[in-house]
């Protein structure tokens, strides 16, 4: 079952959506604000962080994402096949 079928599953059995589920867009965009507004107000201190966090961040967190697919992908054709049959 997928994440979404799941959702809807609790929801039609009356189940309420967990907190995170429901907030996600509001959480996504006051982040992005707070973000935007931090790097307005204090542009050495964010051009000091992306100097060291592009090159520090973006690949280990690439390869994280990478290895935590391969690690999961047994797991997601299991289920995708429970759902077809």
């Amino acid at each position: 079952m997928t994440a979404q079928h799941e959702t809807t599953a609790r929801l039609a059995a009356g189940a309420e959506m967990p907190f995170c589920e429901k907030y996600l867009s509001v959480s996504v965009a006051f982040c992005t604000v707070v973000g935007i507004a931090l790097g307005r107000l204090l542009p050495p201190a964010f051009d000091a962080l992306v100097t060291v966090a592009g090159g520090l961040v973006a690949v280990p967190v690439m390869l994280s994402i990478v290895w935590i697919i391969n690690r999961i992908k047994p797991w997601y054709e299991a289920r995708i096949t429970e759902d077809v049959q």
